[in-house]
């Protein structure tokens, strides 16, 4: 998805919407008897880990972030990452 195809899905919501107020679950799934990672989930999408999800043999640990704090996080992110390619 290109940058323009994200700002135009979003002006389909109103603009006076608080991200503040929008719930994001943030998920690590940890097999239990190891100290690793083996999937982590912002929303529904895994951004890091194995093809299947939440294994038997597995602790999920989860928390709710608001969207504001993920959206401000995404931006920095793009700002490092731009000025690293000028």
């Amino acid at each position: 998805m290109t940058i323009k195809k994200f700002i135009e899905e979003l002006s389909k919501y109103p603009e006076d919407i608080e991200l503040k107020d929008i719930p994001v679950r943030l998920a690590v799934e940890k097999e239990i008897g190891y100290n690793r990672i083996k999937s982590v989930y912002i929303g529904g999408y895994r951004i890091v880990g194995g093809f299947a999800p939440f294994g038997s043999n597995s602790v999920v640990l989860e928390r709710f972030s608001n969207l504001k704090d993920v959206a401000n996080s995404v931006l920095t992110n793009l700002k490092t990452n731009k000025r690293e390619h000028e």
